[in-house]
């Protein structure tokens, strides 16, 4: 899914397509698909409610400093990986 610009609205659907769906993923690479401050927290939103994400790729985004602490606490809290 890399070099895609889904952007903060396609992430944000992915995001609810791994809040609901609890099959174990190993990797996806959002890297490089203009996701900013929605699409983050649509992730990491995701990421409170779904133990089983995958591994994600987020590197060459938008999202803010304030987003990836959120983004890295979550994640280290639930054994979650996310490159950000």
């Amino acid at each position: 899914l890399a070099w895609n610009l889904i952007g903060d609205d396609g992430v944000s659907a992915l995001a609810d397509a791994f809040r609901v769906n609890r099959k174990r993923h190993r990797k996806v690479d959002l890297s490089w698909n203009k996701i900013g401050d929605d699409g983050a927290w649509a992730l990491s939103d995701a990421a409170e409610f779904n133990s089983k994400m995958p591994a994600i790729n987020l590197s060459y985004n938008h999202i803010p400093d304030h987003q990836r602490t959120r983004l890295k606490t979550i994640c280290d809290n639930r054994s979650l990986k996310m490159n950000v």
